[in-house]
């Protein structure tokens, strides 16, 4: 069984909790929210350390916060404000064809 933690860099709660849980076997592997202001490189690192056992992936952000790539690169993604959809509006534009696959892979 694959027991992955979600959302490693979300906060320094989770992050603790998440190497916690690694160092003690209790989960295979993590995925890691990169994009956000939370993101701590330190408690990433300690996480490195411990690939030998846990597998370590990246989890796509793609709702309510300001994308990285410059907006003009994006568009299907958006809000006129520049953020990405909530979640919801997210789903629905995805289930209606109205998101471009070359926006998600930017």
């Amino acid at each position: 069984m694959i027991v992955c933690a979600d959302d490693f860099g979300l906060s320094a709660d989770i992050d603790r909790a998440i190497l916690h849980l690694a160092e003690n076997g209790r989960i295979s592997a993590v995925s890691c929210m990169v994009a956000l202001g939370h993101f701590d490189r330190v408690a990433f690192s300690k996480l490195l350390r411990l690939s030998d056992r846990v597998d370590i992936g990246l989890h796509l952000t793609l709702t309510d916060i300001p994308p990285l790539h410059p907006l003009s690169g994006v568009p299907s993604l958006l809000r006129p404000s520049g953020a990405f959809h909530p979640m919801g509006v997210l789903l629905r534009r995805g289930v209606l064809g109205r998101i471009t696959p070359g926006d998600v892979a930017r």
